[in-house]
């Protein structure tokens, strides 16, 4: 939930997101599908809200969330819903416009969400706590966003170059290979002790892919039990063959 990439493919995407978060919050439960607010989303459960910083449905929307939006700001709970229940009503709104327009975000904490709807359009939700704001983001390029909590805009801006210096030019990573490049993103890597938040460590990296009719998800724990690892290749419903050609 802290630091998320975008790199587009020939007829799909890859999303990637290393969860930056306290030690003490746990592996998440991994289902492989859950029915929520009329779509079928897959994702990884936090244990202690029962939300997500990461999922997609079998309809091909993706959904990732990154904590505060433009600035760090200082937390104040109790807040009356959690962000990560908030990502997941997204999947009971028709679009990313309906749910900026129809959504009512108050007495949330302030987050990012990036999200790729039925067309694979990608937009970027932010919400200050007080305000709104909904953009679409060009789907062409790769893009990479840090969350204003942990990373200052110098540290993020470093981070989205290194990507761009490293990714290969003659052929498309895999998602193995993927959440290897996103290791050089882990948290203690990037910020110096000193300025470190106690206790918060990179979790988890997740990798998905969507190119064609077919999802692919990779999850790798990298904390508390590095062997611990989820690979599903699942295919669209048919439905989406038509709404997307």
């Amino acid at each position: 939930m802290c630091t998320v990439s975008y790199l587009p493919l020939t007829g799909g995407f890859q999303l990637v997101s290393n969860r930056d978060e306290r030690a003490s919050r746990g592996i998440a439960y991994i289902p492989r599908s859950l029915g929520y607010s009329g779509d079928v989303a897959l994702f990884a459960m936090d244990r202690q809200a029962g939300g997500t910083w990461l999922a997609f449905s079998l309809r091909g929307r993706v959904a990732c969330l990154l904590n505060g939006a433009f600035q760090k700001h200082k937390s104040m709970p109790p807040y009356r819903r959690s962000r990560g229940l908030v990502l997941l009503d997204w999947f009971g709104f028709p679009s990313a416009q309906t749910f900026h327009d129809e959504y009512d975000f108050t007495g949330i904490e302030p987050f990012t969400l990036i999200l790729i709807d039925l067309q694979r359009r990608l937009w970027e939700l932010r919400w200050t706590g007080t305000q709104k704001f909904l953009h679409e983001v060009n789907a062409n390029q790769v893009q990479q966003w840090s969350s204003v909590t942990l990373y200052d805009a110098d540290t993020a801006e470093r981070k989205k170059q290194w990507l761009l210096n490293h990714l290969p030019n003659d052929r498309q990573l895999s998602v193995f290979e993927l959440a290897e490049l996103h290791k050089h993103f882990l948290y203690e890597r990037w910020v110096e002790k000193e300025q470190r938040v106690p206790e918060v460590h990179t979790l988890s990296i997740s990798v998905v892919q969507l190119q064609g009719q077919q999802v692919e998800w990779y999850y790798s724990n990298c904390w508390i039990r590095p062997d611990f690892k989820r690979h599903f290749v699942i295919p669209l419903l048919d439905s989406v063959a038509s709404q997307s050609a």
